[in-house]
């Protein structure tokens, strides 16, 4: 039929991110896709999969189910560039209006078809929205229809090892990798073997769409690693040490503790990330950090939806082996993670409660509670670690005890101060005990890896020195901020004060003596670092490339404030770590 060139009378113009907020989720009703792909097209190597980058000739869309008989459809398409060209899309059975990126198309129709649609240049799985309207005001929210990209051949194998070596084992993954492609379905039909040699065993491990996980027994209480030459490329593995910092009887775990997923405003489906951590880039936890302040993502507190994701981080968490901490993000600078059932159990009747639900109940007064981690962002680029807060001096200025009523549908939820500073020095200066952390807030689906690039490079992650791996190991550690800061290099890091591990206290009146060690070593090449207290830069010392170093640093306390230091590692490649700080208080 005819582009429609007049909009219909409405009173406004109402975007797919509205529409969410208000829309009924419906089932017997689907959306369907087929291809019409160009003369020219490259040959695919996956099965149902379309190639990077491609053009369709078409791409047709069809509804099936119960569909109603008026209304429109709104179709989300986000890479299709029309610009109101009727060239482009054909209607069999109604008309037609586009707004970038929607297409609505007026009931009732048979087919859609939109020419010179465009794939992404990335392997990926593109899930399509799309929305009824109906006759009688009613906003149905069909099941979203995925469009599957394929992927190119890899080009090497990366190989990590885990440092949890309990049950006495080494874990390894081996990926089949080929580096341009940063989202799902990377190499995900190879199914080739692979030779690596762990900890100087030599194995053969068979792929199975491109990833292989699995164990040895530990070999011994000393530094190891892994290698693996495959399509003519050279890999090497983290370096894992079971005897590093032994005396502390505490285990190194690695882990990104702010993701996003389709949920909210990211890439990906949740399933698919968790194997992405767990497997791929062999993370020991993780937490998902979905908005929850945005009208784009009010979908997830459905009671329903809330509780499907809860079942995937419960039944995910593997104590000993992986770890979901459940969180949520507000509004860019608060995130919270919650280590307790008392949260998550009723998180979405806040999210969508009533008169009689008390607000304070998931925005507790008592900060120091000891289920709860907080975190307020302060930093302004990904070149830094974020400040762990935790419980201290967080300032509650509106405790909200209930919601809005329904027909509003937006949470009025407790506000905090925007801290006036910009940087770490100034939360350390003035007393604050924070800790730091790495992450990647990745949008793409893709934890321990955020950026376009080496799959390493600038991938921020939290190191977590625990006794177990476990929710409440993991909490345990972060509230004492037994944790440090990296840009995706997995180097070993143990910094004490006067015998103190990091993040800890110690007792110093003035004049008595400070004695820092700091302990490194990894596969990466190391240029310096610096030992920084009281915002300044005590002392700095070149590496010239050394892989591990130990250093002391010997000093006095002079007052009786408190003095904090830190350890800052520069790696060659450009990447740093940062210790959390230790604290030498008077009383």
């Amino acid at each position: 039929m005819d582009f429609l060139m007049t909009e219909p009378q409405r009173t406004h113009w109402v975007h797919a991110a509205d529409w969410r907020t208000t829309s009924l989720p419906v089932e017997n009703i689907a959306l369907h896709f087929e291809y019409v792909r160009k003369a020219d097209a490259p040959a695919v190597r996956m099965p149902d999969t379309l190639t990077p980058g491609e053009v369709l000739d078409e791409l047709q869309v069809y509804l099936t189910g119960d569909v109603p008989e008026t209304g429109s459809l709104l179709l989300h398409l986000p890479y299709a560039h029309i610009k109101d060209d009727p060239s482009h899309i054909s209607v069999d059975g109604g008309k037609w209006l586009w707004m970038f990126p929607l297409l609505e198309v007026f009931l009732p129709v048979n087919k859609i078809v939109v020419r010179n649609f465009p794939i992404p240049e990335q392997p990926e799985r593109i899930l399509l929205e799309s929305f009824i309207r109906c006759s009688d005001g009613k906003v149905l929210n069909l099941p979203e229809a995925p469009i599957e990209i394929g992927d190119m051949p890899p080009e090497r194998a990366e190989v990590r090892l885990s440092s949890n070596f309990s049950g006495g084992k080494l874990r390894y993954s081996v990926v089949a990798e080929q580096p341009a492609a940063q989202r799902f379905m990377a190499d995900r039909l190879c199914n080739d073997t692979v030779p690596v040699e762990i900890a100087g065993q030599k194995l053969e491990v068979k792929l199975q769409n491109g990833v292989a996980a699995g164990s040895i027994p530990l070999p011994g209480n000393t530094a190891m690693q892994a290698k693996s030459v495959y399509l003519n490329t050279e890999c090497e593995s983290n370096l894992v040490d079971p005897g590093f910092a032994a005396d502390l009887n505490l285990q190194l775990f690695w882990g990104d503790i702010h993701v996003h997923s389709h949920e909210s405003d990211g890439i990906g489906e949740p399933e698919a990330i968790v194997e992405r951590a767990r497997d791929w880039q062999k993370l020991d936890f993780m937490a998902f950090q979905e908005h929850i302040e945005h009208n784009t993502t009010w979908r997830i507190w459905r009671p329903e939806k809330w509780q499907k994701l809860k079942s995937l981080y419960d039944r995910s968490t593997v104590d000993g082996e992986f770890v979901i901490i459940p969180g949520y993000e507000f509004r860019g600078f608060c995130n919270m993670w919650c280590f307790s059932d008392e949260y998550t159990d009723s998180l979405s009747s806040y999210m969508n409660c009533d008169e009689s639900s008390p607000m304070h109940g998931l925005i507790h007064k008592e900060w120091d509670d000891d289920q709860v981690l907080i975190r307020r962002r302060i930093m302004e680029t990904a070149a830094k670690p974020d400040w762990l807060v935790g419980y201290h001096r967080l300032e509650l200025i509106k405790d909200q005890q209930a919601c809005l009523p329904p027909a509003v549908q937006f949470l009025q939820m407790a506000h905090y101060k925007r801290p006036p500073e910009v940087g770490s020095a100034d939360y350390l200066l003035r007393g604050d005990r924070v800790g730091f952390f790495g992450s990647t807030d990745t949008h793409l689906g893709m934890p321990g890896t955020g950026f376009k690039g080496p799959r390493e490079a600038n991938s921020g992650l939290t190191a977590v020195w625990a006794e177990e791996l476990s929710r409440s190991g993991l909490h345990k550690a972060l509230r004492q901020r037994n944790c440090y800061a990296s840009l995706g290099a997995r180097t070993l890091l143990d910094v004490r004060v006067n015998g103190v591990f990091m993040g800890g206290e110690c007792i110093t009146p003035d004049g008595s003596p400070i004695e820092l060690t700091v302990r490194a070593c990894g596969r990466e090449r190391l240029a310096g670092f610096e030992i920084v207290s009281r915002g300044q830069d005590v002392e700095h010392h070149d590496l010239n490339g050394k892989k591990c170093f130990e250093y002391t640093y010997k000093t006095r306390k002079y007052g009786v404030d408190d003095d904090y230091f830190f350890v800052r590692i520069h790696l060659e490649d450009g990447r740093m770590l940062w210790s959390s700080p230790n604290w030498c208080v008077h009383k």
